[in-house]
Formats: C-alpha cells, sequence, structure tokens
C-alpha cells in the first residue's frame, strides 16, 4: 500500500542530479567503451538493418532514438549514444526513487538502498547498463522503472504504451508484459491485462516487421532454433562447460570430441558440436554476480521467510508486487539467458531495488543499532567488494563469492532474529 507521508523529496531529487552528473562524467573517461554486441547497435543506428542478426535486429527503438538524436542535433552518432543513454540514466534514477519514496517507509528502506548510493562510483547493478551507452539495457532499465511509476499511479493507458516501447527496446519484455497482466487480472484489473497482453504481442510483430531482411545468425539457423539452442549453450557456459561447434569456433582451444550432427535436424550451418573442456571462471563469475551484485538483499529477503513472500508482497500495492515477480524472474533465467551473465542478472534490479526494501522495511526496523550497523556493514562489503577490487580473475572471484556469500550467510541470520524479535514484540 502506498504511503504519502515522509520527508520532503528535496534532498532526494538533489542528490539523483549530483550522481546523475557524476556516474556521467566519470563515464566519459571510458567511452568508447564497447564489448562485442556493441557494433550491432550501432548498425541499427546507422540503419544498415540487413547486417544485424536476430534478435539484436528486433531492437529497434533505442537506435531509432539515438539515430534522430544524431539528426536532429548534428552531433557525432557516438555522443548520440551517450546523450540518449544520460537521460535514460537521469528517467531510471527519478522513478526509482519516487517508488522508494512513495512505498516506504523511507527510512528503514533506505538502509537497504544506502550501499547502491554511497560514493562517486554507480551502483554496481548499472555497471552493465552504464557506461556501456552503445547497448540498449540502459533505456530498458528507465522505460522498466516509468512503467512501474506509471502503474503506482493508475494510468492504465499510459503504462500499456510503455510495455508496447519496451517490446521494441528487448524482446524478453515479454515476460514483464505477462507477469503484470497476470497479477492485474487477479487484482481485478482486467483491461489492464488484456491490454497489457495486446501490448507485447503487438510489439512483437512490430518489431519483427522492422527486422525483416535481417542478417542471417552465425549458425545460419532459423531464429526461433537459434534461441532454443542458445538457451542450453548459454547456460553450460555460465556453468564453466565450454562448447564447440564448426560455426563458431571456441577462443579456449580446439575441442576434445567431436560429434557429427543429424542431417535430420534443423541445424543450419552446424555440421559438427563438440566439448572443449571445463573453465571455472565464467561459474566464478555466475555465483559470485548472484550473491553480490544485489548486495546482502538476497539473503536478508531469505532469512525473512521465503515461504511467507507471497503472503508479504499481497500487503503491498501492485508495480511492487509486479516488480517483485518480474525483478526475480529475470534474476533466476539469467544464467541460461547469454554469457554477459552479469549484466543479465542486474535485470533483476526491480525486485531488489524497488520491491523488497519496502517489504523488508518491518525487518530492518526491528533489527538494534548494533545489528543495523553490522547489516549496512556486510551490505557494503558484498556489494562493492567485486567492484573496488576488479576480482575477474579466478581467484579474486573465489574471494568475492567467500565474501559475499558469507554476508548473505549472516544477514539471512539476522533477518531471521529481526522476525523472532518482530514476533515477540507483536504478542
Amino acid at each position: 500500500m502506498m504511503t504519502t507521508g515522509g520527508p520532503s523529496p528535496r534532498w532526494l531529487f538533489a542528490g539523483i542530479l549530483i550522481a546523475v552528473v557524476i556516474w556521467a562524467v566519470t563515464a566519459v573517461t571510458f567511452l568508447p567503451q564497447r564489448v562485442p554486441d556493441s557494433d550491432q547497435y550501432i548498425r541499427l543506428a546507422e540503419s544498415k538493418r540487413t547486417e544485424v542478426p536476430a534478435p539484436f535486429a528486433n531492437r529497434v527503438l533505442q537506435p531509432a532514438i539515438v539515430r534522430a538524436v544524431h539528426l536532429a542535433t548534428g552531433i557525432p552518432l557516438e555522443s548520440a549514444f551517450y546523450a540518449v543513454a544520460v537521460a535514460g540514466l537521469l528517467l531510471f534514477c527519478i522513478c526509482v526513487a519516487w517508488m522508494v519514496r512513495a512505498h516506504g517507509p523511507l527510512a528503514a528502506a533506505g538502509v537497504l538502498m544506502l550501499p547502491f548510493l554511497a560514493g562517486t562510483f554507480r551502483p554496481p547493478f548499472l555497471g552493465g547498463f552504464f557506461p556501456q551507452v552503445f547497448l540498449a539495457d540502459m533505456v530498458h532499465a528507465a522505460l522498466v522503472a516509468l512503467f512501474l511509476v506509471l502503474i503506482s499511479r493508475r494510468f492504465w493507458f499510459a503504462a500499456i504504451m510503455v510495455l508496447f516501447a519496451l517490446q521494441l527496446t528487448r524482446e524478453t519484455s515479454l515476460l514483464l508484459g505477462f507477469i503484470a497482466a497476470a497479477l492485474a487480472w487477479r487484482d481485478g484489473s482486467r483491461r489492464f491485462a488484456v491490454g497489457a497482453v495486446a501490448a507485447g504481442l503487438l510489439g512483437v510483430a512490430v518489431a519483427s516487421f522492422f527486422a525483416r531482411g535481417a542478417a542471417p545468425n552465425p549458425h545460419g539457423l532459423e531464429t526461433f532454433v537459434y534461441l532454443m539452442l542458445k538457451a542450453p549453450f548459454d547456460t553450460a557456459h555460465n556453468l564453466g562447460i565450454e562448447l564447440w561447434s564448426n560455426t563458431l569456433p571456441n577462443p579456449a582451444g580446439s575441442p576434445a570430441w567431436t560429434i557429427a550432427v543429424p542431417s535430420w535436424l534443423p541445424s543450419g550451418g552446424m555440421t559438427t558440436v563438440g566439448f572443449v573442456g571445463f573453465d571455472a571462471l565464467p561459474m566464478l563469475r555466475t555465483l559470485a554476480g548472484v550473491v553480490t551484485l544485489f548486495g546482502v538483499i538476497p539473503g536478508f529477503m531469505a532469512g525473512s521467510g521465503l515461504g511467507g513472500l507471497w503472503r508479504m508482497s499481497s500487503d503491498h500495492d501492485l508495480a511492487i508486487r509486479i516488480a517483485l515477480w518480474y525483478g526475480l524472474a529475470a534474476f533466476l533465467i539469467a544464467p541460461i539467458s547469454g554469457a554477459a551473465v552479469w549484466r543479465l542478472l542486474a535485470y533483476g534490479w526491480p525486485a531488489f531495488v524497488v520491491a523488497v526494501p519496502p517489504m523488508l522495511a518491518p525487518h530492518v526496523r526491528a533489527l538494534n543499532a548494533s545489528q543495523l550497523r553490522a547489516l549496512v556493514a556486510l551490505h557494503i562489503v558484498a556489494a562493492w567488494a567485486i567492484v573496488l577490487l576488479r576480482l575477474d580473475t579466478i581467484t579474486g572471484l573465489a574471494i568475492a563469492l567467500a565474501a559475499g556469500l558469507t554476508s548473505n550467510l549472516v544477514s539471512a541470520r539476522l533477518a531471521h532474529a529481526s522476525r523472532g524479535a518482530d514476533q515477540s514484540s507483536s504478542n
């Protein structure tokens, strides 16, 4: 339920503007920061759709906005990407701040938010979105945050329009639409539920229309078959199992063994697949990301009672419930969604940044002063160690995993103790 009282938002939005300026200026020193997928979005912004394979060719909105900014202002295309990312960052921060304040209590929820805003570094979960300005993730995050604000304000039609825009930004937005529709239908908002599903399906159709004539994927597979095979391939990679095919040689080395693909399978150009070996680095990166990306919020949530998660969420606004279940779903499917697992885990931010802090505020208030200090310290250690120390080696990731796992386990114990204290005081 919405909390209308609370402190003046002036300090909150002033802090947001300062943080955005710091993050934006800091990002300049990293530009141009490109990852392997960056070129796909640049080609889309250059109207070279026939050179871009699916699913990238379906993600038309952000490159279209970038191109419009480029043509309207005359600034270089690279600068237009940067400008759009900064605008997305600003919208994201304002909407998230509004959600946190509106669905407080602000002080207790702020204990779980504070480590993400500390210092002059960007929050860890935004590290995969910004300053990687060529990707669509920052725009997607801003639109999801705006969608949650519109749902909270009951601006149903506007929320449906944003869902449509999200589907043109990233195809996995269909998951958000279906979860929002299911929860809204259960609440009796059935017109919105139907509209949400329709917006998602229409977005799929429009994106597919714009992606017609897209370049073939490296394997020469049909798009549907490619996406179905990509999930187990990415899952294996994120668990440290390195696979190989003749259409995508593995830079880690030659395959230890191979097997011919049966000719009757719809395998495109793939004639041989194989196994290269085991690499601990991707597995450690995945596990470390799970226990560090959002600090100790996952552990504190588990210690507060996962069995009562549905009951706890039912006491809150529809927007909070959508944020919770969509964020958890995105977080859980991240290892099967792609190789950039940290960036994909970060798609769980609606649950851990928007929904969980106000839901667990009573448990935070039940902590005594020493427990509260311990929670904040553990939260900062878990959330920031991997960023500040740049622990992207096997030894470093093992240290980060141990620190994050320990911090989350101790935080789970604190949450369990606070739940017991809260129940005792209520009796």
